[in-house]
């Protein structure tokens, strides 16, 4: 075909090769089942979305004899173990807060030979992100032994945020992506709550892509990893166990189980958590921390919690 700007869908598995010649995809391809033939646009890139449902086992291409971009989204909801190869960039596009991204829902490899993707260039802009577990809520997708990511050559392995490249952590509060729960989180924590959008911006791989604008978007693990008490949503109720766990410094593994043994210990005084918190806030953040505790002191099970946040509160404004 000369080019794609429609869709095709296909309800079941692809074992074709479907070539696109010409200026590329700027449409959709949807496969419902598993990839497991060949998906190849010759002369020029993708701007549209390539969307897998299942596994991804073959191989798709972006530009196989040309210099061509991906400026669209390639998306497999389950599996990688096949190849994704970009001929030059993997680029965003500030119009569209799907493109740039290559996105594994589940696992990355299957530990017995190399899944890999490779782009040839760089990542163009700040948005442009690879994801592997991106919605972050199963334990058994993760990035296997052998396969790789290279990046303009560079071979990479695991999780590296400073190059995009995310394999989302299994660690519940871990809002930043560091495969830790420390004081570092608190302010990505802050801005998951707050500015969804500011979040998704910032920790690219980590956030909203579906629809970023919607508070409520369930894309990416923003909501997973910041619903640390397992009510299946990030709100002011997650306050109180973050904090706990950010006292402990701990992973909860996939789960809210505490990580630590015993009870939770001594509680730190409002003071000093208002002396943490003030610490490690990013000064432009410092008003919507602000606005989080006095949200945490309304959302209180009972006096006793609200005067404890009531005096962080107070410590913070004085």
């Amino acid at each position: 075909m000369s080019a794609l700007n429609g869709v095709l869908q296909v309800t079941g598995d692809l074992g074709a090769c479907i070539i696109a010649y010409g200026i590329g995809a700027t449409g959709r391809i949807e496969v419902g089942g598993n990839l497991w033939g060949t998906l190849e646009t010759v002369f020029s890139g993708v701007e549209g979305q390539v969307v897998v449902h299942g596994d991804l086992t073959a191989l798709v291409v972006v530009g196989s004899l040309a210099q061509a971009n991906l400026t669209g989204a390639i998306t497999v909801d389950h599996d990688l173990t096949g190849r994704i190869d970009v001929s030059v960039n993997l680029v965003d596009d500030t119009d569209n807060p799907a493109a740039g991204h290559i996105i594994v829902n589940g696992s990355f490899g299957n530990g017995f030979g190399p899944g890999y993707i490779n782009i040839a260039g760089r990542f163009g802009w700040s948005q442009a992100f690879i994801a592997v577990d991106y919605d972050g809520d199963q334990s058994q997708d993760e990035w296997k032994q052998y396969a790789f990511i290279d990046v303009a050559w560079r071979r990479l392995t695991g999780n590296a945020p400073e190059e995009h490249v995310w394999e989302i952590s299994p660690c519940k509060g871990d809002l930043d992506g560091s495969w830790s729960v420390d004081f570092a989180d608190i302010n990505p924590f802050v801005l998951a709550l707050s500015n969804p959008v500011g979040y998704s911006q910032t920790f690219p791989g980590l956030g909203c892509t579906d629809d970023p604008n919607d508070p409520n978007c369930l894309g990416g693990s923003r909501i997973w990893h910041g619903d640390v008490n397992c009510d299946g949503s990030l709100d002011f109720g997650d306050i109180n166990p973050f904090v706990v766990l950010m006292e402990h410094q701990c992973c909860m593994l996939w789960d809210c189980a505490p990580c630590w043994d015993g009870d939770a210990g001594e509680r730190m005084s409002p003071q000093q958590l208002a002396a943490q918190l003030a610490t490690h806030i990013w000064p432009e953040l410092y008003d919507d921390l602000v606005g989080v505790v006095g949200a945490a002191i309304e959302v209180q099970p009972d006096d006793e919690s609200r005067a404890y946040w009531e005096a962080v509160y107070a410590a913070l404004t004085e």
